[in-house]
């Protein structure tokens, strides 16, 4: 039957089959979608608080490794301080979380006094996308930093809890 071919009616159905089947699988990706987007913004979140904790940790350890003598922790202004001595360009520096009227969410700061200044100067250390939460410090033998401090992305509200033991001194 070299000769037979469909009727118009046919070829219409089909491209209506196809066009519903196409329509049915779009629906059906446009529904996940939000789904995924949320997974995709949570995933990426925790890579960032990830990459923050690492960033956190490689300047902590080099540091307190290298440059810091002694440590002292104590209850300051701003709650929870943690004090060290011993770099060759300053008296010494703090480590603290407070809030401002810029930055009105707790920040990660570092206050540092050098010599030859009048006045400390305060530099934060979190970005503005993370508030830091649950900051405690200390001092569990010679030699050793306990720290802790909760990182929280302040868009989605996922968190990180950061425990360290850091050593200091030579």
């Amino acid at each position: 039957m070299p000769g037979m071919r469909k009727s118009k009616g046919s070829l219409l159905a089909e491209g209506l089959g196809a066009l519903a089947l196409f329509t049915l699988v779009l629906c059906q990706l446009l529904q996940g979608l939000p789904n995924l987007c949320r997974f995709m913004e949570s995933c990426w979140t925790q890579g960032e608080l990830d990459r923050l904790e690492q960033d956190l940790h490689s300047r902590l350890e080099s540091r307190f490794f290298y440059e810091v003598e002694q440590v002292r922790v104590f209850q300051g202004d701003h709650g929870t301080e943690v004090r060290c001595y011993g770099r060759p360009d300053a008296a010494w520096e703090s480590w603290f979380v407070m809030t401002t009227a810029k930055r009105p969410w707790p920040t990660l700061y570092v206050k540092i006094w050098k010599p030859r200044k009048h006045n400390p100067v305060s530099l934060a250390v979190s970005p503005e996308h993370v508030q830091v939460e649950n900051f405690s410090a200390s001092l569990p033998e010679p030699g050793k930093l306990a720290w802790e401090l909760t990182l929280r992305d302040r868009k989605t509200g996922q968190e990180k809890v950061w425990k360290e033991v850091l050593p200091y001194g030579r």
